[in-house]
Order: structure tokens, then sequence, then C-alpha cells
């Protein structure tokens, strides 16, 4: 996909090598950071986005008057009963509602082309390939195991942050079982708690939108996080790392 017509935001999935940080509008903050890993050439787990318009589309295909968005701009950063109860409706219309067969397609069909990837970036070295456990979400025979991630366009800016307020799944085989946990992170924007903070943070609804990463699945010997400043103070001269065996 050109650059360019990505950034005019067209196109409905994108490679996570063709972003960056400019593009947190169309990927969400999720999207652009894996995108900037890329372009530094650090082996990220081969995926791709459905950007914004796939969500935009669909938002529009089942609330066209726009009531979602307008019920939960109304809203008392309070009243958490009415939070629970206006956010659990938007979240059901969204993860019930039926996919355009174009949004549906592309997803399924840069599902299908992942199979035959490793990583997103050069300079990595191939993993044995991540399988399905019979059961779970169907069998390896369905296609490749990958994890699921919300990626709001408001996450993480400089005056919030909505880490873990939103959802990702693992392990997810085939096709429908992957269109069905898009469909559900894009509902997880509506998450009673992620709803609560932006009424308490005062952050409007109108430019708010979800892409949702789609990556490969891989099996660490180890994993974490680091952050490049203080988690409890800010402390810009700490580097916090949390990390675990698996």
């Amino acid at each position: 996909m050109p650059r360019g017509a990505l950034m005019r935001g067209e196109g409905l999935v994108c490679g996570l090598g063709e972003v960056g940080a400019g593009d947190r509008a169309t990927v969400g903050g999720k999207g652009a950071s894996l995108g900037e890993l890329c372009r530094v050439g650090i082996p990220v787990p081969a995926g791709y986005v459905v950007t914004v318009a796939a969500f935009e589309r669909s938002l529009r295909s089942l609330d066209p008057a726009g009531e979602i968005r307008r019920e939960i701009e109304e809203l008392p950063a309070d009243d958490t009963a009415a939070i629970a109860r206006v956010s659990a409706g938007a979240r059901a219309r969204i993860a019930g509602a039926e996919l355009a067969g174009d949004v549906r397609e592309e997803i399924a069909a840069r599902y299908r082309r992942l199979g035959d990837d490793a990583v997103a970036a050069d300079g990595g070295s191939r993993d044995s390939d991540a399988e399905c456990d019979a059961g779970t979400y169907g069998s390896a025979e369905h296609g490749a195991a990958v994890a699921v991630r919300s990626s709001a366009t408001g996450e993480d800016g400089a005056e919030a942050s909505f880490a873990g307020l939103q959802d990702t799944y693992l392990w997810v085989c085939g096709e429908q079982a992957l269109v069905d946990q898009v469909r559900r992170c894009w509902a997880s924007l509506y998450n009673a708690e992620a709803v609560g903070y932006r009424r308490r943070m005062r952050i409007g609804e109108r430019g708010l939108a979800m892409a949702v990463v789609v990556q490969r699945m891989v099996e660490p010997r180890c994993a974490g996080v680091m952050f490049t400043c203080s988690p409890t103070t800010g402390d810009r001269s700490v580097v916090s790392v949390e990390a675990c065996w698996g």
C-alpha cells in the first residue's frame, strides 16, 4: 500500500512495516509504535493492522446516527452505574454486528498470508511455527496462532494512558475466531473502565477510534515490559523493567 494512501485514511488493513509514529490516527498508538520498532530493524513478530477505517465503516453501518458516541459523551463522570449500563449496550452492539463483506475479506486475506511470515522486520531468526491446540480456536490446520491486540487512537498520549483498559486476545486460530476477536477489540473501546477514565479526563469521543493489531504468537524464553520512566513517580532518570520466564 502506498504510504500516501495510508496517511489519507484509505485501506482497511496494512502491514506493520508500512506505518510509523505519524500514523497514530490510522493505526492507533500500539500499531504506530510497533511500526517504529520495525523501522529500526527490531524483529517484531509478523503482523498487520486492521485500521481505523475498518472500525469507522463498521460503526457507521450499525450506528448511522452516531448514538453510541453521543450517549457516551453525555454520561456524568461520577455516575458509575450509568457508565456501566451505557457502555455494556455499546459493546454488545459492536461485538454482535456482522462485518461488511469487504472488511471481513481484507482481514481474512491478510491472515492467510501471515502464515508464511516470521517477523515483520529484517534481522530476526525464524522461530518454529506457532500452532493452535484443538478445542481452543480450532486446530493448526485452520491457520497461524495470533494475538489480537487493541490499538486505540487516543491511548498513551502525553496527558493520558489507557494501558490495560482495552482488550487483547491470545492464541486465536482461524478466520472466524479472528473476526470475532477483532469485533471484541473494537467493542473494548467501550469497556466501562475505559469510558469512565475518558469521562474523568474529559476526553471527547468524536475523534476516538480503535484499530486492531494482529500478530503471530511466539513462545518466548522470557518476556516483560520496560518503562522509560518510573511508572509510579514519572521520574525520567529511571528505567524500570518487569519480566519473568515464559
